[in-house]
């Protein structure tokens, strides 16, 4: 009695395999198609998403490199206030000096004269390279028709004006001549 090649089973007639078997390897000589078509599926599937995903990459990467070129920008916002505030701390003189400056500018503009004199000389006494103490408490001597004084501060200020586009030299002197014509006129 022959028997099945593939799982031994008793056979009947002249038969090598089992009609169990013989299923099972006719549903294996269809599987490579079904197996193909499936891959074929797949890959249609992935093109189809790594398509979608290259497009949402490029919009990732530009809000990417917007955020990070805003965070850059503000780090250097920041850098420059701290590097402001660094410059504060290392000369507190000098920034005494400025907010006395302001104050006495201020009393010079609402007519408290007195006290401008006072502040524009305690903000010279801590900064006496600030161009702007000089010509401050000039204005504020020929306000009070102290011209003597006014001119003794327009002639030192002449070596602390800034030297930019506007030249600050020729400030001083255009006061110190107005002063004298204003004095004897």
């Amino acid at each position: 009695m022959p028997r099945c090649w593939t799982c031994g089973t008793s056979l009947s007639g002249y038969r090598y395999s089992c009609s169990s078997c013989e299923n099972a390897l006719q549903e294996l000589k269809n599987i490579p198609y079904s197996i193909s078509e499936g891959f074929k599926d797949l890959i249609r599937v992935q093109e189809y998403g790594f398509n979608l995903l290259s497009d949402q990459l490029s919009e990732i990467a530009t809000v990417l490199e917007w955020g990070f070129s805003e965070l850059s920008w503000q780090m250097e916002e920041q850098t420059e206030i701290l590097k402001s505030i660094d410059h504060t701390l290392k000369t507190p003189s000098e920034t005494q000096a400025n907010e006395w400056r302001k104050i006495a500018e201020e009393l010079r503009n609402r007519g408290i004269l007195d006290e401008a004199e006072r502040f524009f000389l305690q903000a010279y006494e801590k900064n006496p390279l600030d161009y702007r103490i000089y010509v401050g408490l000039a204005q504020t001597y020929l306000q009070t028709n102290k011209f003597d004084k006014a001119k003794v501060f327009l002639e030192k200020s002449v070596p602390h004006a800034p030297k930019k586009e506007i030249d600050y030299k020729s400030y001083s002197y255009r006061l110190i001549v107005e002063n004298n014509r204003d004095r004897y006129h």
